[in-house]
């Protein structure tokens, strides 16, 4: 089961942002979204050069990164409601490896690809730009998993 292939279509982001989720499974996930000028991300990120923060990067890759965690850790349960006591909840622990070798400017497309490793608890990252498929960061999350 951990090969087989779930593509939900879209996935929403901070500030009303949407990654489209271009491959799910078990253990990886994929997603392509683009940060428009008009993103808040950007205010005061400098004025004369507006770049993504790094704070910003990671709070994207997190959201996407809890989609895939929450799917694989939780496929086993449904309750339509969301309210089941016996499902755990995450929390980011420390990020590790990280390294922002690109400056992302407003309406650049970026591509997260995301490796899951359920017994280490931790969540590796690659965020590329598809157009010349170069890494703009990289690195690892660890995670907390509270029942």
């Amino acid at each position: 089961m951990g090969s087989e292939k779930n593509i939900p279509g879209t996935l929403a982001l901070p500030l009303g942002l949407r990654a489209q989720v271009l491959e799910k499974t078990k253990d990886s996930g994929v997603y392509e979204f683009t940060v428009p000028e008009s993103c808040p991300y950007f205010d005061g990120h400098f004025p004369e050069y507006r770049v993504l923060p790094a704070v910003a990067q990671v709070d994207l890759i997190w959201t996407c990164g809890m989609d895939l965690v929450e799917g694989s850790f939780r496929q086993n349960h449904e309750d339509p409601a969301g309210k089941d006591p016996n499902k755990p909840d995450f929390f980011p622990g420390d990020v590790r490896r990280i390294k922002f070798s690109r400056i992302i400017t407003p309406g650049t497309k970026l591509r997260l690809e995301l490796k899951l490793d359920r017994l280490k608890k931790s969540l590796r990252f690659l965020l590329i730009s598809p157009e010349d498929n170069k890494p703009c960061s990289t690195g690892t999350i660890n995670f907390e998993v509270e029942r």
